[in-house]
């Protein structure tokens, strides 16, 4: 076994920290009772946002390793506390790594190896996906089968570690891939890739998968489950995307899935409020244009329409050189998963952002959806991000405030406290919020006190008017820091562009209990910020 160094590793604290951050009782020398009084608020220490225990950062070239997979599958399994990794590891067996925290992974085992009885080569796997349906345990997967031919299969285990074995069912037939759409008709004897399954509301199951590369061209297709290894009795595969537009009568166009190549592979459901996310990667998986995208609709298996800005994560492509989005590359084949309560996705992208096409690595961000319904993702990020609450302790509380500042709209505000955080320009009118020059001071009230550790501000899109210093923090009446700055090692500033989720931050040493936060910033010019977050208990 190994260990891996985290790729969710936070920064090494860099401040020194004021110990006393709390009122204190001082004897009464006239009456000798004690004084409750609380003294004047401290001017305390405080780090930049890296303290291992509350933040991870996701990694690149020059901010260390990961794990090292293409098309990774996250699992957490709540009894053991333990997260399960699988992902693409070299195309002979399936190995899998596990972590307590999400920051140290462990190669640990083989969770499945097919045998030469088996319908599929010994040198052709990959994407796997591991779900939990009834108690059991399914291993989706691609192969080639013995002719050469991309099919989709699924194997079956009792626990998330394996062993996984293609004898799903009593009398099955190892020799035969489960999920072979030529066996439904003539017309659907294509090789397929990339299988997931869906199970709705009402425990009906669907499956998905890539047509792949017929004619050139990479599609979505779906067919509903009688069983988590079975067609549904009568069902035909049906067609949900086109490559390139909007839905598969192909009514607008969608340019930035034709960047490099003619994919949508990588399917994977969601659903939120009866709509139903279908979600897939486009461009080829070794251009930097790789990314993911999404189409909706109210019914899981047609109508699937993408929306005009339905890249959720990616390159923006621009031809200005300067605009050229390049801190991250090759960023798809995603999941999502619930961690606690709160929502990520799950993607691999390019090791080294200068490399296209080179080692492909675990990656995590959040992600969630807007009020009109649309979907975002808060990434891809590669400065430290606060980590799931069920680990940290810490969640952020921010949405629980009323947010004022003088100038401000009260519906503008909501976008400081919403959960997205600005990622590409063509969308900051979802995401930013613009101040003046001058002094702002934004105030942020508890209904009750709440235990309090850090304070983010997200930086908004325009390279132009980022905000890289506020003046004061003040925690309530206990304490207060100052001089807070931007961590400049995500700012470039010859080809002018931001890392996404850049963010002032000031981490205490321990937590303050307080009902009121004030920030006070005096900007010789107009700035942008996205949201503020605070974690707190």
């Amino acid at each position: 076994m190994r260990k891996f160094v985290a790729a969710l590793a936070g920064f090494v604290l860099c401040a020194t920290f004021c110990a006393a951050c709390a009122p204190n009782k001082q004897p009464d020398k006239d009456n000798g009772n004690t004084n409750t009084t609380p003294p004047p608020p401290q001017q305390v220490g405080y780090d930049t946002g890296g303290m291992s225990d509350l933040f991870y950062q996701n990694a690149v070239a020059q901010f260390g390793s990961a794990p090292v997979v293409g098309d990774p599958f996250l699992y957490y399994e709540e009894e053991e506390q333990t997260f399960y990794l699988y992902g693409t590891t070299g195309g002979k067996r399936f190995d899998y790594y596990t972590s307590k925290d999400l920051k140290e992974w462990e190669l640990s085992g083989t969770c499945f190896q097919p045998t030469s009885e088996d319908w599929c080569r010994q040198d052709r796997l990959w994407a796997p996906e591991m779900h939990k349906i009834g108690d059991k345990y399914y291993l989706y997967y691609s192969a080639g089968d013995k002719n050469g031919t991309l099919r989709c299969s699924v194997a079956v285990g009792d626990s998330p570690a394996g062993p996984f074995t293609n004898d799903i069912d009593e009398g099955a037939k190892r020799d035969s891939a489960r999920f072979d759409f030529s066996k439904l008709g003539s017309q659907y004897n294509f090789p397929t890739i990339d299988g997931t399954v869906f199970e709705d509301d009402d425990g009906s199951l669907y499956y998905y998968c890539a047509k792949d590369q017929v004619g050139g061209v990479s599609t979505i297709w779906g067919i509903q489950l009688e069983n988590p290894y079975t067609f549904k009795e009568g069902e035909t595969p049906v067609q949900l995307t086109r490559v390139g537009y909007s839905d598969v009568e192909g009514s607008e166009r969608r340019e930035w899935e034709v960047k490099q190549g003619s994919w949508n592979e990588g399917p994977y459901m969601v659903k939120h409020d009866g709509v139903y996310y279908l979600t897939y990667s486009a461009n080829f998986y070794q251009s930097k244009y790789y990314g993911v995208g999404y189409a909706t609709s109210t019914n899981p298996l047609a109508g699937f329409v993408k929306p005009e800005d339905s890249m959720l994560l990616g390159t923006m492509g621009q031809s200005d050189a300067k605009k050229e989005w390049d801190y991250v590359s090759g960023t798809g084949h995603h999941m999502f998963i619930d961690i606690g309560g709160q929502s990520y996705i799950v993607y691999h992208k390019h090791y080294n952002i200068k490399e296209a096409g080179n080692v492909r690595i675990f990656t995590i961000d959040a992600y969630g959806f807007r009020d009109d319904g649309s979907m975002y993702v808060n990434g891809s990020t590669i400065s430290p991000q606060p980590r799931p609450q069920v680990l940290s302790g810490y969640g952020n509380i921010v949405s629980e405030a009323t947010v004022s500042c003088s100038g401000i709209d009260g519906e503008t505000r909501k976008l400081l406290k919403d959960g997205g955080i600005g990622v590409y320009p063509l969308n900051s009118y979802k995401t930013d919020v613009t101040f003046d020059a001058g002094k702002t001071v934004i105030t942020l009230k508890f209904s009750e006190a709440r235990n309090v550790r850090s304070v983010m501000l997200y930086a908004g899109t325009d390279y132009t008017k980022i905000l890289k210093k506020v003046d004061k923090i003040e925690f309530g009446e206990v304490c207060y820091v100052t001089d807070v700055r931007l961590d400049n090692n995500y700012i470039d500033t010859q080809r002018e562009y931001m890392a996404v989720g850049n963010a002032i931050s000031a981490t205490l040493a321990q937590d303050v209990k307080v009902s009121e936060i004030k920030i006070t910033i005096n900007s010789e010019s107009s700035f942008m910020l996205s949201e503020i977050a605070v974690l707190g208990k």
